[in-house]
């Protein structure tokens, strides 16, 4: 693999912060406009949840496959391909006459999901080093924060200017569609290769010994995801809060996760990584209990919790295991992660049918029960990476 000479490549922190700020953009709008699409096409909750189903799917069959994919083509094409999946699928998904339709869609951003989480991460943690990293990879996810955050703002808008959930889908597919002419346009510029995976390094990790880091990682990711897609859902259903203040709510979520992510990418924090992951666990799982108790206007602290979750885990696998093997973990993660995401988006939408969606939004405070297990029996990683370097 080719040595980036600086210690902070700005061209491939660019291209992830571009990358991933549109994909937020994007992948948080569907929240808050799925209620109006389950109304438009009469669909059931188990039936709906088909179009959160098949974009995870599409998102694991593409992790699962990184490693071969890494190896042979360059990881700048994948990009540019990704970010084209992403804009004819979210295009597709705003003029699907049908249901069936819309499927292809949601299966078209789902490849980009997959590819696009996980080269976001690998270039941002090869763009610098030591406690640069860190911070860079706040910041990276600082922006699907503040993309969150402007998302559902920006479907209200739309709606009070009298457009539909099509509109809304339609217009904020505009920005990858900037983001996929910009990978050209820079691509003429001097900048590294890409990341290329070393398969003799690579095979110097072993699955068995880095499982639980992969297991609590996928299991934080689907609590946050769960309640950005179905948040607005459960306010407007289970409470009859209206759409304004519904997306009210999930705006605060998303300016929590960001504010506290862009914390991360500001200051340095110097406490060890298990602790700063074992402390957002713990006050996530409690945060998320009270907003279902007591109110939901609680579940917004559970931005400012996981705020640091998913930095800190991605900078202690590139620093623990180095530019080599940390794609492969990576890929692992991404994979175990689209799987979780996959099972937690049927589940809620069975669930939500036999026994409510106020019981099946539970699912969240049991991942990140899982997750405290996985940190407090076994943080294997530094483990791993000692005992193969």
């Amino acid at each position: 693999m080719r040595r980036f000479r600086m210690r902070i490549n700005w061209f491939l922190i660019l291209l992830a912060y571009a990358g991933l700020f549109v994909y937020g953009l994007v992948d948080n709008a569907r929240g808050p406009v799925f209620p109006d699409i389950l109304s438009t096409f009469a669909l059931s909750d188990a039936l709906g949840s088909v179009f959160f189903f098949l974009s995870s799917l599409a998102a694991t069959l593409v992790n699962a496959t990184a490693f071969w994919w890494l190896k042979r083509w360059h990881s700048r094409k994948t990009y540019s391909l990704f970010i084209a999946c992403q804009v004819l699928g979210m295009g597709l998904i705003a003029v699907s006459p049908t249901y069936p339709i819309m499927l292809l869609g949601v299966v078209l951003f789902g490849f980009s999901m997959g590819g696009m989480g996980l080269l976001v991460n690998v270039f941002a943690a090869e763009a610098a080093e030591g406690e640069t990293r860190r911070r860079v990879l706040s910041g990276l996810h600082g922006m699907y924060g503040i993309a969150s955050l402007i998302s559902p703002v920006a479907v209200t808008v739309i709606y009070s200017m009298g457009g539909d959930w099509r509109s809304a889908l339609g217009i904020l597919a505009i920005a990858p569609a900037l983001v996929f002419i910009l990978s050209f346009v820079s691509a003429k510029t001097p900048d590294p290769e890409g990341v290329v995976v070393d398969a003799k390094m690579a095979k110097q990790v072993s699955f068995v010994q880095v499982w639980p880091f992969v297991i609590m990682v996928a299991s934080y990711v689907v609590a946050e995801v769960l309640l950005g897609s179905r948040m607005v859902l459960f306010t407007r259903r289970e409470l009859g809060y209206s759409v304004e203040y519904s997306n009210f709510l999930l705006s605060g979520f998303f300016m929590a996760l960001f504010i506290g992510r862009m914390s991360f990418a500001v200051f340095t924090f110097r406490f060890p990584t298990r602790a700063l992951l074992l402390f957002s666990a713990i006050s996530g799982l409690a945060f998320f209990v009270v907003g279902l108790l007591v109110n939901p206007i609680a579940l917004i602290g559970c931005g400012l919790t996981f705020s640091f979750f998913y930095p800190c885990a991605m900078a202690e696998i590139s620093e623990k295991l180095g530019p080599s093997r940390a794609p492969v973990v990576m890929s692992w993660v991404q994979t175990f992660q689209s799987i979780g995401i996959l099972s937690m988006h049927f589940l809620v939408g069975v669930l939500s049918d036999k026994i409510g969606l106020a019981k099946a939004f539970w699912l969240g405070p049991l991942a990140l029960v899982v997750v405290i297990i996985c940190l407090i029996w076994k943080f294997s990683l530094g483990e791993q990476a000692n005992s193969t370097a």
